[in-house]
């Protein structure tokens, strides 16, 4: 449960009991408990159990695992709230910003200090507040936020007086003078099937829609005590079950193999479009059948859009949705019945935060897409996998894990081949659909010879204008959001930096601002350049944003939707982008990676890629793996269904080995070529790696706790420290970094050497001078 407990005079925080003590601890004041939050647990055994181990596997506090696992409505914390008192000064006396506090405190009893601050300047209210608390106009005090309250439906009973078939006669009878009210009645006792012996509530919205009453009506029967109210926690929506597509023989025997090699974790190698996904149907309705929860992992909110509506028409109103794009109210909701209605929850779909939920019966865990780096939570402590947190879920729950993928990581299918995991294959399309036929456009060969129409060579513009005249659909994949990544000075050679990081900012033209997509600072696009005055400022490079204005003036009669960070911001977006490509309102989808992650649509033939060479160029030992991952993920689009789709990738290296894996469909060759580099060179998973960054305001300070942190780490670790060095991108929001690598051979022991990185990070802590100095702990990073 948790417990308020007070910080200082000023502060109080909402603290999680994880177990109760005999006798206090010897060398600390324990805090005292204010008051208790909850009337029952809000989490489980089983989940403080998964706290405690990513807190030590992942090098972080408790505290901090707490905070990324719990709903932001249980994560409480005070606040200021401000309120009047009475004075005897003159209201002469008062300045403007201080007329403003008082105005606003005229009005309500009690305003928080944030929602004050939204009136002005915020120096200028904490001035004013500061100021009226000395004349005594105003008093604060530190007051608990207010809790989310989850979503509830009301649902209708018969009060016991009518539970007989007498009674309920009798109030027949009774209200035969108001008819709209016996219509009412006689539609509840249709849906409640209260005449049975299994009589249910009924929804007193469905009541009211299916009776054609309005909600008077059935507020004159519960003053009559005809009905009695309860709230129950609100469900996520109700759909039939609907018939789905019968297994291949290759699907039916890679679900035999789950069943007869029993292996704790399983891989599904499945090539594009062979249908992974009838395979984890049929393996949660036999979980679901034996009573079991389901946990269905998806790395991107958008590739849960569309699945949800598909596992909704074959499973029912079982399956339940949780991930970051949803409210706290909704977030809260699915949380609660989980605790206290879990047989209601029977099958989860949901991003790398699922993992956190507090699951009571969980029998099978499945990681679509298991390969994404999307799965790693890479914006704060603890920096985890989903992928392996799910697998010591499944270990803790002795529940079955599935991993899927047309392109697996090399690390998990290294696990499969040397027998640690089971492995199964599906080397065909469903449907015996050909794979799509992929084709490489030279992009050198088409700028010397200038054929370029805008980013558009022969090949692909030709390839595009035959899809439109078939009434087919395109999708064009560019990695890259915003309409230009630079924009220089053809005079004097400036260009558009962020003052903050060490990047280019990107234009975007719909707001007509210049952006860094690090940290956020924009800008007005100046007409002029602010270096030498010249207005010969011109953009470079092409993001998504230009494709899709390019587009529109080279096929004008062609209907063009966009699909990366900036166009999906609002919630349902993500569905009404997917819904208007899946039925045809649009004829072109331009987009980012998000288009390459597992959706599935009937209608593309055609899949463009407009710079590949992007991919591969990238200074991390995974990018070759990356980009065959992404180049064969969003071919896998092209001719799901009917004739053999097209796949054009341009590229300005058109000897590129990852193509020739790619235009063979080679994973095992790519996979044989990558062990061997990565065993020469030491990288997993011949080893495993722990990444420490280093960051601070002061580059020098930095640079100095970086080298002795190293040293002392080398100390101890040897010649398995890699660095200190600066990273490509030096400094982000003003601070500047510092990387240094761990690489720890399989031999050796894990948990020692995080014992020696913890043991070193509390001494440099201990070094006043260091202690500014912000350390963050990436273990396997991605």
């Amino acid at each position: 449960m948790r417990v308020v407990v007070s910080f200082g005079a000023k502060r109080k925080y909402a603290a999680i009991v994880v177990k109760l003590g005999v006798q206090p601890p010897k060398r600390t004041r324990p805090k005292l408990v204010d008051y208790i939050l909850d009337e029952e647990p809000v989490i489980t055994e089983d989940q403080l159990a998964l706290w405690t181990w990513m807190a030590d596997y992942y090098l972080a506090f408790l505290g901090e695992v707490a905070f990324s696992a719990l709903p932001q409505s249980l994560r409480l914390s005070s606040q200021t709230v401000v309120y009047r008192s009475d004075s005897e000064a003159e209201l002469e006396e008062f300045s403007q910003s201080e007329r403003m506090v008082l105005a606003n405190l005229d009005e309500r009893e009690g305003v928080t200090l944030s929602e004050l601050e939204n009136l002005d300047a915020r120096s200028k209210i904490q001035r004013a507040v500061a100021s009226l608390l000395e004349k005594g106009w105003v008093a604060v005090a530190e007051e608990m936020n207010q809790a989310v309250k989850p979503k509830t439906v009301e649902m209708l009973s018969l009060e016991d007086a009518f539970q007989s078939e007498a009674s309920l006669s009798e109030l027949f009878e009774d209200l035969g003078k108001a008819p709209k009210q016996l219509e009412v009645l006689m539609r509840f006792v249709e849906l409640s099937q209260c005449l049975t012996d299994h009589p249910v509530p009924v929804e007193r919205l469905r009541l009211q829609n299916e009776a054609n009453a309005n909600r008077s009506n059935i507020q004159a029967l519960i003053s009559k005590g005809v009905f009695k109210i309860e709230h129950q926690l609100k469900g996520q929506g109700r759909h039939g079950v609907g018939e789905r597509h019968a297994l291949s023989e290759e699907q039916t025997r890679v679900v035999q193999e789950i069943q007869t090699q029993q292996k704790p974790v399983h891989l599904i190698h499945g090539v594009t479009g062979s249908g992974k996904t009838l395979v984890y149907v049929e393996l949660i309705q036999r979980a679901v059948n034996e009573g079991k929860q389901v946990l269905f992992l998806v790395p991107e909110i958008a590739l849960s859009t569309q699945l949800v509506e598909r596992l909704r028409q074959w499973l029912g109103d079982e399956v339940h949705v949780y991930h970051s794009r949803f409210s706290q109210r909704e977030r809260l909701t699915l949380w609660k019945r989980m605790l206290l209605a879990p047989d209601e929850c029977k099958i989860i779909v949901g991003a790398r935060s699922s993992v956190f939920l507090p699951f009571s019966n969980l029998g099978l865990i499945i990681a679509d897409e298991e390969h994404e780096a999307s799965f790693k939570q890479h914006e704060s402590s603890p920096h985890y996998h989903a992928r392996d947190v799910a697998i010591w879920l499944g270990h803790h729950h002795h529940a079955q894990v599935i991993l899927g993928s047309a392109t697996p990581s090399l690390e998990t299918y290294n696990h499969a081949l040397k027998g640690k995991y089971g492995l199964s294959k599906l080397v065909k399309r469903y449907g015996d659909i050909t794979l799509p036929a992929v084709e490489v456009a030279d992009l050198k060969r088409a700028t010397k010879e200038k054929q370029l129409k805008a980013q558009f060579g022969p090949e692909l513009y030709a390839g595009i204008e035959q899809t439109l005249k078939e009434k087919r659909q395109a999708i064009i994949f560019q990695n890259r959001r915003g309409f230009a990544p630079f924009v220089v000075c053809e005079s004097c050679g400036w260009s558009a930096e962020c003052v903050n990081c060490d990047v280019s900012m990107t234009y975007h033209k719909r707001f007509d601002k210049l952006v860094c997509h690090y940290c956020g600072y924009n800008y007005k696009q100046p007409s002029h350049c602010p270096s030498c005055g010249s207005a010969k400022l011109k953009v470079t490079g092409f993001g998504t944003e230009k494709v899709e204005d390019d587009l529109e003036i080279l096929f004008p009669e062609a209907r063009i939707g966009r699909m990366d960070l900036d166009t999906t911001r609002v919630k349902h977006s993500f569905e009404n982008l997917i819904q208007a490509f899946a039925d045809g309102s649009l004829d072109i989808l331009v987009g980012t990676q998000m288009i390459t992650k597992g959706l599935d649509f009937d209608n593309v033939a055609l899949v463009g890629v407009l710079n590949a060479d992007a991919l591969w160029s990238r200074p991390d030992f995974r990018a070759f793996e990356r980009a065959y991952q992404l180049l064969t993920q969003v071919s896998g689009r092209a001719g799901r269904k009917g004739r053999q789709g097209r796949v054009i990738i341009q590229t300005y290296n058109t000897e590129h080995p990852v193509l020739k894996y790619v235009m063979e469909s080679n994973y095992q060759a790519l996979y044989e070529h990558q062990m061997l580099e990565r065993r020469e060179f030491g990288y997993p998973p011949f080893t495993r790696m722990i990444k420490l960054e280093l960051a601070h305001k002061d580059a020098v300070l930095t640079r100095t706790c970086a080298e002795t942190f190293s040293k002392m780490l080398r100390a101890q670790l040897g010649d398995r420290i890699l660095g200190p060095e600066e990273p490509p991108i030096a400094r982000v929001r003003n601070r500047y970094l510092r990387n240094i690598y761990v690489k720890i051979e399989n031999t050796a022991s894990p948990q020692k050497i995080r014992l020696v990185i913890r043991k070193t990070m509390d001494e440099i802590e201990a070094i006043k001078d260091f202690r500014p100095v912000r350390i963050k702990v990436d273990v396997d990073p991605a």
